[in-house]
């Protein structure tokens, strides 16, 4: 009996591990509601990604919790893999990273 809680954070760690054991790049794609709690959750677990991406300019140029926040453009040619918490962007961030692989990461 595993709380469900638990369950995410080990495959969210598992899917970061993997990827950092790879040495590629991470991003979250949006620094709104469910990025700020996905990355509440992965501070707790000391978690850690390379960039925060949004694509709300009021957002790009400040901080989150000691991170900086980047339009996409900026970093693209840096990023392997990014993290997205809503599927309803989900086509529309996979066509603007193309080539880029794009995990459904919210539980």
């Amino acid at each position: 009996n595993i709380r469900y809680a638990d369950y995410y954070i080990e495959a969210l760690e598992e899917i970061i591990s993997e990827r950092r054991r790879d040495e590629k790049k991470i991003a979250l794609w949006g620094c709104g509601k469910n990025g700020k709690e996905l990355l509440g959750l992965m501070r707790d677990k000391n978690i850690s990604i390379d960039y925060i991406v949004d694509e709300c300019k009021d957002m790009q140029g400040s901080m989150y919790e000691g991170n900086k926040i980047y339009s996409f453009d900026e970093k693209q040619d840096e990023i392997d893999t990014v993290l997205i918490t809503n599927l309803a962007y989900k086509k529309e961030i996979e066509s603007k990273a193309y080539g880029k692989e794009v995990i459904y990461v919210w539980k």
